[in-house]
């Protein structure tokens, strides 16, 4: 906070009905710099204890033309249920 005078705004809150999911959009505003990212956060809660037990960040930036789908490294998209392609 002190090298970028970082401040965080939360932009929207979403929460599951019906799983023990939620998500916030949020903007980091960087006045030393003039600047700010947004991005969002997924937590998934532990059922028992309601703790976070999974945080999934992602953060608004341009795309990679050379990569065919840009997405996060290791996240087990078929096994969460994500569509793998396009509808034809």
């Amino acid at each position: 906070m002190e090298n970028l005078g970082s401040q965080w705004t939360i932009e929207k809150i979403l929460v599951s009905h019906d799983s023990h999911e939620a998500v916030i959009e949020w903007t980091h505003w960087k006045s030393k710099l003039g600047t700010a990212l947004r991005g969002d956060e997924w937590y998934v809660f532990d059922e028992a204890s309601g703790l976070i037990r999974e945080i999934r960040a992602y953060y608004a930036s341009p795309a990679q033309k050379d990569v065919p789908i840009n997405e996060r490294v290791d996240f087990d998209y078929e096994g969460r249920g994500y569509h793998l392609k396009a509808a034809s």
